[in-house]
C-alpha cells in the first residue's frame, strides 16, 4: 500500500465527534454542582425546584465576568460624570446658560 493510498483510506473512516449536549449553562447551581448533576441554568433551576431542596438554589458569580461587568459599568458612570462636569462648568460661564438650560 502506498501513501496515498492510506491517507485515501484514513479519509474514508467516520471522524469521531463528541456529542455537544443540547443546552450548556456556563454554571451550574451549588446544588447540582454538589450532586453532580445537570443543571439547567435557570434561577431557581428545575433541579432545585422539582426536588424541593432545603438549601436555596445558590449560583456562584464567576469573578471574571463580574469584574468585566464592574469595569463597564464604571466606564459608563466616567463618561457620565465628564459630561456633567462639561455642563455645570458651561452653566457657570454664564453666557450660554439659557442655551444650554433650554436643551436640557
Amino acid at each position: 500500500m502506498h501513501h496515498d493510498d492510506k491517507g485515501r483510506e484514513l479519509a474514508r473512516l467516520p471522524s469521531k465527534r463528541r456529542r455537544v449536549p443540547e443546552s450548556i449553562t456556563r454554571n451550574a447551581c451549588l446544588n447540582c454542582k454538589k450532586g453532580r448533576a445537570k443543571c439547567d441554568g435557570n434561577k431557581p433551576c428545575s433541579r432545585c425546584t422539582t426536588r424541593a431542596e432545603m438549601t436555596p438554589c445558590v449560583y456562584e458569580v464567576h469573578i471574571k465576568h463580574a469584574k468585566e461587568e464592574l469595569m463597564k459599568q464604571i466606564h459608563e458612570l466616567r463618561a457620565k460624570n465628564n459630561l456633567n462636569e462639561r455642563v455645570i462648568k458651561a452653566l457657570q460661564s454664564g453666557d450660554k446658560a439659557p442655551d444650554i438650560l433650554r436643551a436640557l
